[in-house]
């Protein structure tokens, strides 16, 4: 054995000595941050460390960034929309009477913090010249509605009082004013299919209305689809009793939603009635945003394994580097499984430092997410998020514990998985074979 390979193992003997850790652990320390004779394991090494850390770090940024849009996105449907819904379940006007007061004694004493608001709801299209555009027409009462959708607050132009009945007015978004090219005051004309009228005329029903307001909410689809008018009006352009009668609910805990929906639904006195709530109308949204973040986390922890299992043919090389070291440490009485655990410990070393500054790294890139992304669009000339498309402003975020400690201890695991078979190779490399030609 060469004088230099005696002082590599004479070293990496006299380290533990100094050290309160166990012999395996302090050995797998020092040959993890030597410099090895071959520097092309060295730098492997260093690869596979960075590999880890990048790809931590890309995914926490992403699982973030996801989590602040699906938070966002959650935000904007439930702030903007009502929680559930009470209508007619035909156009019949048989049993569709439904007193506020009587619907009140409905909701239960822990379900209390409910507003409700009378409801009335139809489609047609408005046109306005050559323009036309398809909508939702909701009936409401303005005294009522502000406690549901906050439409006071909501706008632009105009006030929600101006909708009385037989005012013939209308309240538009800010998005559809602009698609039909009309303002406050000017008429248009709205087109209502026959199928929810009661006449046997087949001819649709037009009649002309004048914008009394415009207003903007959080979600884009309500400023380009939907129209308010008293309810009265549209249940008498249905052709339907003004006594019919259909409610909007909201809660002070969405997510009650769902059971306040079954306990209406079983009750007899709205036999006649159909409930909805939002997660039966918005669940594909939240489900597909649900499915987007899960297939990302897949696709982002494969990079993690990869690099994690580089370090199988790191281990791989530092054991064929230190075959005489570890043919010293045989000769000196250390059995296999403490050969194993010395390599297996420099694999883990890699893991967790990559790991860890994975998550360090991750960390300070979301939270500057907003200063990052920016500077990068001035230096590169591009846009990543076009701001017509956008409609937030910024990136939201939102770093959760529970997916970084997932992360960590998935890439943990990767490692030690892959530096197993590296380890037991060192620990089966007999000493007679690995002197004979020293």
């Amino acid at each position: 054995m060469s004088d230099q390979q005696q002082a590599s193992t004479s070293d990496a003997l006299s380290t533990p000595s100094s050290m309160h850790g166990p012999l395996e652990i302090a050995l797998g320390w020092r040959y993890f941050r030597s410099r090895r004779r071959n520097g092309f394991v060295s730098f492997i090494a260093l690869v596979s460390l960075i590999g880890i850390m990048l790809g931590i770090a890309s995914l926490i940024v992403v699982i973030s960034v996801m989590n602040g849009f699906g938070n966002d996105l959650r935000e904007r449907i439930l702030g903007s929309s009502t929680h559930v819904v009470i209508t007619p379940a035909t156009n019949s006007d048989a049993n569709t009477e439904l007193s506020l007061d009587k619907l009140q004694l409905m909701l239960t004493p822990q379900n209390s913090g409910i507003s409700v608001a009378p409801y009335a709801k139809g489609v047609g299209m408005l046109a306005n010249k050559d323009k036309l555009a398809g909508i939702n027409i909701h009936g409401i009462e303005p005294d009522y509605e502000d406690a549901v959708t906050q439409l006071s607050k909501r706008m632009l132009i105009g006030k929600a009082q101006v909708l009385q009945a037989g005012s013939d007015k209308l309240l538009i978004g800010d998005a559809l004013a602009v698609e039909l090219g009309v303002g406050i005051n000017d008429d248009v004309t709205l087109i209502l299919p026959q199928s929810q009228a009661q006449s046997a005329d087949l001819t649709p029903k037009l009649r002309r209305y004048r914008i009394g307001g415009i207003f903007h909410f959080d979600h884009p689809q309500i400023n380009r689809r939907d129209v308010y008018m008293h309810k009265s009006d549209l249940l008498r352009l249905q052709s339907k009793s003004t006594n019919t009668q259909g409610y909007r609910l909201r809660l002070q805990d969405p997510f009650l939603a769902p059971e306040l929906n079954a306990q209406l639904s079983n009750s007899t006195d709205l036999s006649n009635f159909k409930v909805t709530d939002w997660t039966k109308e918005q669940a594909s949204i939240f489900r597909a945003v649900k499915m987007e973040k899960t297939v990302m986390f897949i696709l982002l922890l494969l990079i993690v394994a990869v690099a994690a299992f580089n370090i199988v043919s790191t281990l791989m090389m530092v054991v064929k580097d230190k075959r005489h070291d570890i043919a010293i440490f045989r000769t000196l009485g250390m059995t296999p499984n403490s050969v194993t655990r010395i390599f297996f410990t420099q694999g883990l070393f890699i893991g967790i430092i990559g790991t860890f500054a994975g998550v360090i790294l991750g960390v300070l890139i979301t939270i500057n997410v907003n200063i990052i992304l920016p500077f990068l669009e001035r230096s590169f000339g591009f846009s990543l998020f076009p701001k017509d498309l956008m409609l937030i402003q910024g990136l939201p975020y939102e770093i959760q514990i529970s997916n970084i400690v997932f992360t960590v201890i998935l890439a943990l695991v990767l490692t030690a998985l892959a530096a197993i078979y590296p380890a037991r190779k060192a620990a089966l490399i007999e000493p007679g074979e690995a002197l004979r030609y020293d």
